[in-house]
């Protein structure tokens, strides 16, 4: 790249390249980078059409450098706001989601609540059921025991019975009289 031309004693001279990058005129030519040594504007620099006559770009340097670090300025701001609405809207769904996550724990807490309160009802329901079956088992048993006697008794026929039952009443009859004889002995001697 060429070194801008500087005007000393009237007349341009070639300088160091400038610090901003090449910029180029609505032409198609490449700016180049002027420097003043007018008591006015001393040293100050400005950019004007490399077609020497045929354009009228011209602009100070630094007011260029100024434009463009508000430029940046200005679309670093509308990141910054385009970072903030995205940052809002990113916490707006973490809250949204936060809420959505306290409604289900709130739904599954009493889903809990309900299925503790089922399973303590079945639990009691099976103590009742264990409950009715030992009465149902002791039942039959007691029922069992009772057919079993009857079975029994109903070995004997009826004459057997009767039979059996006038012994017994022989034989008491025997036992009382044999009791009075020896009592009337006793009293009697």
């Amino acid at each position: 790249m060429e070194s801008p031309p500087s005007w000393r004693d009237g007349k341009a001279t070639m300088e160091s390249p400038s610090s901003i990058p090449t910029l180029k005129c609505a032409c198609g030519a490449s700016a180049t980078v002027q420097i003043s040594n007018t008591p006015r504007n001393p040293r100050r620099r400005w950019l004007q059409c490399g077609n020497s006559g045929c354009c009228f770009l011209w602009i100070w340097e630094d007011l260029l450098n100024e434009y463009a670090e508000e430029m940046v300025a200005y679309c670093h701001a509308g990141e910054y706001d385009h970072m903030q609405e995205t940052i809002d809207i990113l916490r707006q769904y973490l809250d949204d989601e936060k809420n959505e996550k306290a409604k289900i724990c709130e739904v599954l807490d009493a889903k809990e609540n309900e299925l503790k309160s089922t399973i303590e009802t079945l639990n009691q329901c099976r103590l009742e059921c264990l409950a009715m079956k030992k009465q149902l088992e002791e039942f039959t048993a007691q029922k069992s025991l009772q057919k079993e006697r009857a079975h029994e008794y109903s070995k004997f026929s009826a004459k057997e019975i009767i039979d059996a039952f006038h012994n017994f009443s022989f034989q008491a009859q025997h036992v009382h009289t044999t009791v009075q004889t020896y009592m009337s002995n006793i009293t009697g001697s």
